[in-house]
This record gives structure tokens, sequence and C-alpha cells, in this order.
């Protein structure tokens, strides 16, 4: 029997989530937190629940994110940016 290499298992998967307030990207975020050692999470996005968002980014610290354009004053006050 032939052994495959796992050694991908073990690197750090760099994440984007496109949506992350969305239900999908909820999911994927709790996925996340079950393994927290094979995923770095680099983005977040939202449209509207900056509520939330800002306390993804609070959590997770991604070096990015990204809202819809009638949001960014209101995420950068939330933030203290």
């Amino acid at each position: 029997m032939r052994h495959r290499n796992l050694n991908y298992l073990k690197k750090t998967k760099k994440i984007l989530i496109l949506g992350s307030t969305g239900s999908i990207g909820v999911s994927v975020l709790k996925v996340i937190d079950r393994f927290p050692d094979r995923f770095e999470i680099v983005g977040l996005t939202a449209f509207n629940n900056l509520d939330l968002l800002h306390q993804q980014i609070k959590k997770y610290c991604p070096p990015y994110a990204a809202v819809g354009a009638h949001s960014i004053s209101a995420l950068k006050a939330a933030l203290g940016a």
C-alpha cells in the first residue's frame, strides 16, 4: 500500500472570507475555530452587519477587512481608526 504525503495538512491555509457575517461565513468561521492550527484568516468582508464584522475583526485580527462603501465611516468609528 502506498502512503500519500500528508504534509499539506500541516501547512496553515490562508483564508479570505467574503460575506463573513452571513450564514455561510459564520459557519465557515465555526469550522475554523475548531481547527485554528490549520487556518489563518487574512481578510473578512461584510455588506451591512457592521456590529458582527466588528466582533469578528476583534476576535480574528485579520490584516484586511472590507465593507460596502456606504459603511466605511461607521466601521472606522467602531474600530477607533
